[in-house]
């Protein structure tokens, strides 16, 4: 018996919906998610293909967490600690009882480090 029958007197009966059998139902959804999948694989293709600057009404944080600073860096988050006691990475703010590094301050001192490299 499968999940789409109906207990009756005389034993399962299969589900019907108006002129819809059961099989004729799931062939019928089967296309309708079939397409929306394909709309939506479309759509996240084109974002990825567009990147930020394509899209509209992206905001990028003003100030960045400790897992999303050590990822723009690309250094794990206990790098992120080490330089904060050795205060060579601008002062956090504290945001409730979060560490919050302002973008801004990050992207300076970045430049900073980079054109006193060399680099």
């Amino acid at each position: 018996m499968s999940p789409g029958d109906r207990l009756t007197p005389q034993g399962p009966r299969p589900l019907t919906v108006g002129l819809f059998d059961e099989a004729k139902l799931q062939e019928l959804l089967g296309a309708l998610l079939d397409e929306r999948l394909e709309g939506l694989e479309a759509r996240i293709q084109v974002l990825a293909t567009r990147g930020i600057e394509g899209r509209k009404n992206v905001r990028v944080p003003v100030l960045l967490r400790e897992k999303e600073l050590a990822s723009l860096l690309g250094v794990h988050p206990r790098t992120i600690r080490r330089l904060e006691c050795n205060q060579e990475v601008p002062q956090s703010v504290h945001v409730g009882g979060s560490k919050r590094w302002r973008l801004k301050e990050i992207e300076e001192w970045v430049a900073a480090l980079t054109t006193s490299q060399g680099i």
